[in-house]
């Protein structure tokens, strides 16, 4: 091999790895709302869970500001009046370039998960939702939570619902 095809080679290698870098920073955008969005609705079906196995009454409250959530444990079965931190999400640059900018029908800030995995509705809503924002390279997403059993889906938002993702049922 000469000095000249080995100079050709690098070349190509080093236009490849170039257009492989630029796709990948298309992609990484989405990855990371989509990482955003599973870690709130995990957070969610674990506060869930733990209301169910525990017998008492669990919240899931997201914080907007830091874009980060806290699942916290009632003192009682139901109409607990005071909580014990027992797991956070998020906050602190761990979704980079993803804003948890609304929730709608949270019952003071924050969805409470009763000992039957059901959900306090406010105003006696049928459902729950988080909205997340990705930017314009990656868009928004939604976490929609069915009040009478404690049912959380993803989808994407529409005008006035969160449209579950293909194959998943309300």
């Amino acid at each position: 091999m000469t000095l000249v095809e080995l100079a050709i080679v690098l070349a190509l290698m080093g236009i490849l790895s170039a257009l492989a870098f630029a796709g990948f920073r298309g992609v990484l955008p989405r990855y990371r709302l989509e990482g955003a969005t599973r870690d709130l609705a995990e957070g969610l079906i674990l506060a869930r869970m733990r209301a169910i196995s525990t017998n008492r009454e669990h919240r899931f409250v997201p914080d907007l500001a830091t874009d980060s959530f806290v699942v916290d444990e009632g003192d009682v079965a139901d109409n607990a009046t005071s909580w014990t931190r027992k797991s956070t999400g998020g906050g602190s640059g761990s979704w980079p370039g993803v804003d948890l900018y609304r929730a709608d029908n949270l019952v003071d800030g924050a969805v409470r998960f009763n000992t039957d995995g059901s959900v306090d509705p406010n105003d006696n809503r049928a459902y729950d939702f988080i909205y997340l924002d990705g930017g314009p390279q990656s868009g928004r997403r939604c976490i929609g939570l069915r009040t009478v059993d404690g049912r959380v889906w993803v989808g994407r938002p529409s005008a006035t619902d969160c449209e579950p993702d293909r194959g998943i049922r309300k």
